[in-house]
């Protein structure tokens, strides 16, 4: 074997290392954020169930792009799928999904501070972009979600690839809109 031929495997297999250890480390780094618990105490809300509350509670998860993540009827979309970025996918909250435990206080964890009933941050879910909803209208899409048919099955699975995990911890991705939420206010 020629001297240059063994310096060149040696530089790549260095390289390989190299970038073996950076990827363990953006994994490391990036799940120990996303596997972080959060204490949050929503403020009580009523859902109200009367057909003028349910109608705009319909309006605001339409309006307020419910649909665009879950789904036409909640069931769950996938709207990134990519093998390098992830998989991303607003999961089945209806009656028979995710949400199926859920009572209001859970909704509003979801709704306006981005946690699940655990405190497990949801990821992309846009909290931050409802954590000022008015309390009636969140009471309001909160009893229309609750009211929606069941629909069994979830096949929408999250994977958060290398790509999106070094965008988030450069700060370049909103992965965890729950870090972006004051809870207090």
């Amino acid at each position: 074997m020629t001297p240059w031929v063994r310096w060149f495997g040696i530089l790549l297999a260095t390289v390989a290392a190299l970038g073996a250890v950076a990827l363990a480390v953006l994994y490391l780094l990036s799940s120990r954020r996303i596997g972080e618990t959060h204490a949050i105490t929503p403020a009580h809300v009523e859902a109200p169930a009367d057909s003028a509350s349910l109608a705009w509670g319909a309006h605001l998860a339409r309006t307020r792009g419910c649909t665009d993540c879950h789904g036409e009827d909640f069931s769950g979309a996938v709207f990134v799928d990519d093998r390098m970025f992830g998989r991303f996918a607003g999961p089945n909250i209806t009656p028979a999904g995710v949400t199926t435990d859920y009572d209001i206080a859970d909704w509003v964890r979801a709704i306006r501070h981005g946690v699940d009933p655990a405190g497990r941050a949801l990821r992309f879910m846009p909290s931050h972009e409802y954590a000022t909803l008015g309390r009636d209208d969140l009471g309001a899409l909160i009893g229309y979600l609750r009211s929606a048919p069941g629909i069994e099955g979830d096949s929408t699975r999250i994977r958060v690839g290398p790509i999106a995990r070094f965008l988030f911890l450069r700060g370049e991705l909103p992965l965890l809109p729950v870090e972006l939420i004051d809870h207090e206010a």
